[in-house]
């Protein structure tokens, strides 16, 4: 009877054994307790240690913690930005309508998170051009929210470590992009057991990016798709400088009044817009002669429009101020494009672009500055 108690006892080294996997199950319960061993605190020079942690727990059989990737934001999108899908194919490398690296924020990046984002646009996107929000997992790259892009800018919150709320907008029929309306919120999870993020909610109604979607602003602040083809909502302009019979420029005016145009293809005279404001304001200066520099000109010139000097009134200005005695200038509204011939004019709250549709250059006006492209 003692012989068979003998053979069942454990040996002094299988004891050892045993009371190391204990004191190391207690030692990770506290940590876990305490807060020590998540990898959501580690960030940088820890996500090593907490790597060589991970992987000795793992071979006593006691677990593992995930470790953060050892990447930046910046690092995350040179490595893995490639990979997404452009939203137009067969697009040239240094294609405007290319998703921008250089300016996409990254700063939503977490390499520790169960869930974290960088949301694309494209170079100097529009209200309703595409985004394209990356998906990580620990700081590896785990897809797109998205199996196409979505116009407009979505809003992206974190709800839990590994739950991000996304709300998407878009224009309803007939609704213009500064007043789009559309919203819907969808919720992303990482799940574990199939190594992908779940999508729940509800995405947009799938609609074809239109040519205004996907063409960028020239110079910031312009109309996006200024310097391209007359835009389809273009109309035409009613309003032309009349005198003794004879009819001359077509004319305009921004609703504040403070920037218009005399669009000319006389021999005599270029196209040219004046901003009121710079007569006093002066951001571009004087001449040589001291002459303020506050009229754009140069629209059919064949090359980027200039800042010059103006004597006298322009056709426009005379209608603007005396429109018994003269043709009132036609009030391009926020949101309107209009053109003649091809000079085409959009105005917008931020300022008034314009260009010619024949040599793509043009520029955008407002209080501030002018930029010309």
């Amino acid at each position: 009877m003692l012989m068979k108690l003998e053979s069942v006892r454990p040996s002094s080294a299988v004891r050892v054994r045993r009371g190391i996997r204990v004191l190391l199950v207690i030692a990770l319960s506290a940590m876990a307790l305490a807060g020590c061993g998540s990898s959501r605190s580690l960030k940088g020079g820890d996500a090593g240690a907490d790597s060589q942690s991970a992987a000795t727990a793992s071979e006593e059989g006691a677990g593992a913690t995930t470790a953060c990737a050892d990447l930046t934001g910046e690092q995350a999108l040179k490595k893995w930005g490639s990979m997404v899908p452009t939203a137009w194919s067969d697009l040239a490398a240094d294609d405007p309508r290319s998703w921008d690296f250089q300016g996409a924020p990254v700063d939503t990046y977490d390499p520790c998170a169960g869930l974290s984002w960088i949301t694309l646009s494209i170079h100097d996107p529009a209200l309703s051009s595409p985004r394209q929000i990356m998906l990580f997992h620990h700081g590896e790259f785990a897809g797109t929210a998205t199996a196409r892009p979505y116009g407009f800018a979505p809003k992206v919150s974190r709800t839990s470590d590994d739950t991000l709320s996304v709300t998407y907008t878009w224009a309803q029929d007939g609704e213009e992009p500064k007043s789009a309306s559309g919203s819907c919120t969808a919720t992303y999870t990482w799940d574990e057991s199939s190594g992908a993020a779940t999508q729940t909610g509800d995405l947009p109604p799938e609609k074809e990016l239109t040519a205004t979607d996907q063409a960028p602003a020239p110079v910031p602040g312009a109309f996006p798709g200024a310097g391209g083809p007359r835009p389809a909502n273009a109309v035409p302009i009613t309003a032309f400088y009349n005198s003794g019979g004879n009819t001359g420029p077509a004319i305009i005016v921004t609703p504040s009044g403070n920037i218009g145009c005399d669009i000319s293809f006389s021999e005599f005279e270029d196209t040219g817009c004046g901003i009121r404001s710079y007569l006093q304001d002066r951001p571009f200066g004087v001449d040589e002669i001291g002459h303020t520099l506050w009229w754009v000109t140069g629209f059919n010139s064949g090359g980027q429009p200039h800042m010059a000097m103006r004597g006298g009134a322009s056709s426009y200005q005379l209608g603007q101020e005396n429109p018994q005695q003269y043709t009132a200038p036609m009030v391009v509204d926020y949101g309107q494009v209009v053109y003649y011939r091809t000079i085409v004019c959009a105005s917008a709250e931020n300022g008034l672009t314009c260009w010619n549709t024949d040599t793509g250059h043009g520029a955008f006006m407002n209080r501030q500055t002018t930029l010309f492209f």
